[in-house]
């Protein structure tokens, strides 16, 4: 809504003692010695909180604790020269609280919290003449409420290995079975990696992994090429004490277990199935070894095991890993090599290609197997 005024014509001198009443009181008007006197209403078309605002044709209440501030049009009639502020406690009780002058906006501090306050303006001429109140707008200060800290995102568990036990079969058998070993925290992802010889007949499998009272579970197996090359997985819900763990072969052979276990891996799932993401495979007839596969969550850590069927040959691990046991079998029950390979410390960001690679030997045959190992959500 416009400003709205009004402006009289030029007064007779019997104006000279006329009088108006504003807000109970009786106000000499000495329009005698001004050409026009100045009646203007300011109405109020909005409250905006929050910001400062300057509303076409209204006065607009901006807030923030313990202080207001108002903002009005500026009156288009040449004859208005300024603006005043009333305020109070009270609405039929304004008092001026500011000589605002030319601006069309003031702000008022020192408000006491939880306490109404009222607020109203006039225009006035240059003779001083004011003009009648524009509508009254109230504000209460309220205490400025402490914020509620935004929850951070969940973060998963940081994975980090406990144990680690392994044992070299190096005369011709049907099991390998680690020393014992113990863990230190409830729910932890065990891992037997698992590598063997080939004799004849149908390539060599683990047909079973069994100790700590657990149910174990083929999580992969590589078997291509002449040996085996496998990873099964069991859950510890609970902290585990001198326990062993036998892997059970298809045929008599050579072979090398290892175990591993993790903390903070996935708890979802049975027998450790949540705690296993992606899982790779590679091999060949002649070549360096490598596997690869592409991770499914961040902070998920990459590990292999492989058999290389026609040499004892020590391993050089590609970039950012590390050979945690190899086994160099050169008997008459084989002569092989069989290795477990982990990167050196979890990936980042799912949707990563991890490869889990060997430098050298560049030649020999060779069977991998690979699996991520993902953190509790």
């Amino acid at each position: 809504m416009k400003l709205l005024r009004r402006l009289t014509s030029a007064l007779s001198i019997s104006d000279l003692s006329k009088t108006s009443r504003r807000n109970g009181a009786t106000i000499s008007l000495h329009t005698g010695l001004i050409q026009n006197s100045l009646i203007a209403v300011i109405r109020l078309i909005a409250v905006v909180a929050g910001s400062l605002s300057v509303l076409s044709g209204s006065l607009a209440l901006a807030q923030t604790a313990q202080n207001v501030s108002l903002a009005w049009d500026a009156e288009t009639d040449p004859s208005v020269v300024g603006y005043n502020l009333y305020s109070g406690t009270s609405s039929n009780s304004l008092t001026l609280t500011q000589k605002v002058g030319a601006s069309t906006k003031a702000t008022v501090s020192g408000l006491t919290t939880g306490k109404t306050y009222y607020f109203a303006v006039t225009a006035y001429n240059a003779a001083g003449i004011n003009s009648t109140y524009s509508n009254v707008v109230s504000y209460t200060p309220t205490a400025t409420p402490t914020p509620t800290p935004t929850p951070t995102a969940s973060q998963p568990s940081a994975l980090a290995i406990d144990a680690k036990a392994y044992r070299d079969q190096v005369t011709a058998s049907a099991t390998v079975v680690t020393p014992s070993f113990s863990t230190v925290s409830k729910n932890e992802l065990l891992l037997a990696f698992v590598a063997a010889d080939y004799v004849s007949g149908t390539n060599t499998t683990v047909t079973s992994v069994t100790g700590t009272g657990l149910t174990w579970t083929l999580v992969k197996r590589t078997n291509t090429q002449a040996g085996t090359a496998e990873i099964w997985r069991a859950f510890a819900t609970s902290p585990l004490s001198q326990v062993n763990v036998t892997a059970t072969l298809s045929q008599s052979v050579a072979s090398s277990i290892t175990v591993m276990t993790f903390t903070g891996a996935d708890t979802s799932g049975t027998n450790g199935s949540g705690a296993i993401g992606a899982t790779g495979a590679g091999n060949s007839g002649s070549g360096v070894p490598t596997a690869s596969l592409t991770t499914t969550r961040n902070g998920s850590w990459v590990v292999g095991v492989g058999v290389d069927f026609d040499g004892a040959l020590n391993r050089t691990a590609g970039a950012n890993q590390t050979i945690v046991h190899q086994d160099l079998q050169s008997s008459p029950s084989g002569t092989d090599t069989f290795w477990v390979q982990t990167q050196n410390a979890p990936t980042p960001l799912s949707g990563t290609t991890v490869t889990i690679n060997d430098t050298a030997p560049t030649k020999d045959r060779y069977d991998l197997s690979i699996c991520e190992v993902v953190p509790g959500s």
